[in-house]
């Protein structure tokens, strides 16, 4: 009762906002138009949640939305649901998003092919595989996927989050727990050991994909000079090149939430306070040694029952992370994990919808959208 006399109160609160926006000359102007006029090779999107092919009427709405506001999506390559038994695979979903994309000229962005356990199939986490087996299952996984999808994908996440930051001597705190890859073992390179998993990983991606494909590492909490993880990804960039393996680029996936009326960095996680300025420097630092960079998950989580004011919040700082991510020549490509809190992946993280997304659960524009449109055009006209 409390949550339905919330929504209610929400929707009378913002529909003013709403109408008034909807009149504004940049709210009938797709979000990657304006960001074109802007930067021409900048790219803004959405993940794109299978789970709206269920939904005959949510899929038409938001098909919609993501052909008039974007050129380019992420689709999630699921491996616990493309294999859920060794050697069969279900392409169904993937294939929807993937062909719904093609069709509509947006191009693709697949994440991640390798993660921890909770992003693989139980039948590997629970298998007892050896070192060999696990890299010959690795192969297959990643023969399968880059042979379906060559020509209709452009980005793969290969390895996704194998990174705790630096240790106190410089070396790399590795993500080992709850990670069956790990028992592949270590790969002692040049100058640092690196888990087997990240490297094998890379090396058959770029062996079977070649050049028809961008290979993306993707981390949390790598967005500013302030954290440790931004040093990390830095540094596991160039250990990398020494290696023989080059990144076509860094994610960042930029969840954040605000609390006290300040944005903070990954929820639940580190809950750094976020400094633009450090944002801008870590972005420089990139550039600086050539690694493009890629926003591949952002999202502003807000209370259990937001205000207006906290809406109107959100509005201004998912402008202000969009506009210094266009004004920074490192970053290529800008997605939201998802584009209606409907289906975001918060309201299974949290015990609350959070409402991090672009739009509400009525498919309706909130501040978040309005203020990225108003920068864009202003920006563009300034």
């Amino acid at each position: 009762m409390r949550l339905l006399f919330f929504l209610l109160l929400f929707n009378s609160s913002v529909s003013c906002c709403q109408k008034k926006a909807t009149q504004e000359p940049w709210m009938s102007k797709g979000l990657s138009l304006l960001a074109s006029n802007v930067r021409p090779d900048f790219k803004i999107g959405a993940q794109l949640n299978p789970k709206v092919f269920l939904n005959e009427k949510d899929k038409s709405i938001l098909f919609n939305i993501y052909k008039n506001e974007f050129n380019i999506i992420s689709v999630t390559s699921n491996m616990p649901g493309i294999q859920k038994k060794q050697g069969v695979f279900d392409f169904k979903s993937t294939d929807e998003c993937v062909n719904f994309a093609n069709q509509n000229k947006l191009i693709v962005s697949f994440q991640p092919l390798i993660a921890g356990d909770k992003h693989t199939s139980p039948w590997i986490v629970n298998g007892g595989f050896t070192s060999i087996q696990l890299h010959n299952i690795m192969e297959k996984w990643i023969d399968t996927m880059l042979n379906r999808y060559r020509g209709k994908v452009e980005y793969i996440d290969v390895v996704n989050e194998a990174l705790l930051g630096l240790e106190n001597n410089g070396d790399f705190k590795w993500n080992t727990d709850n990670n069956v890859w790990m028992n592949m073992g270590w790969y002692q390179g040049k100058h640092y050991k690196f888990p087997k998993y990240l490297i094998e990983g890379y090396k058959i991606a770029k062996e079977i994909g070649g050049g028809d494909f961008k290979y993306i590492y993707n981390q949390w909490g790598n967005a500013t000079t302030k954290s440790k993880m931004g040093d990390a990804c830095l540094k596991l960039y160039l250990a990398l090149k020494e290696e023989g393996i080059i990144l076509d680029g860094m994610g960042i996936q930029l969840h954040c939430a605000i609390k006290d009326e300040k944005l903070f960095e990954q929820p639940g996680g580190q809950n750094n306070e976020f400094d633009f300025a450090s944002f801008d420097q870590m972005l420089s630092n990139y550039a600086r040694v050539g690694l493009p960079v890629h926003i591949t998950e952002f999202d502003i989580a807000l209370s259990e029952f937001p205000t207006e004011a906290e809406f109107n919040l959100q509005g201004k700082y998912f402008a202000q992370i969009l506009k210094h991510s266009i004004q920074s020549k490192a970053v290529k490509t800008f997605k939201t994990w998802g584009a209606t809190d409907k289906y975001s992946w918060v309201r299974k993280s949290l015990p609350y919808p959070a409402s991090p997304l672009l739009y509400d659960t009525l498919f309706m524009p909130k501040p978040a959208i309005i203020e990225q449109k108003r920068m864009l055009f202003h920006l563009k006209k300034g």
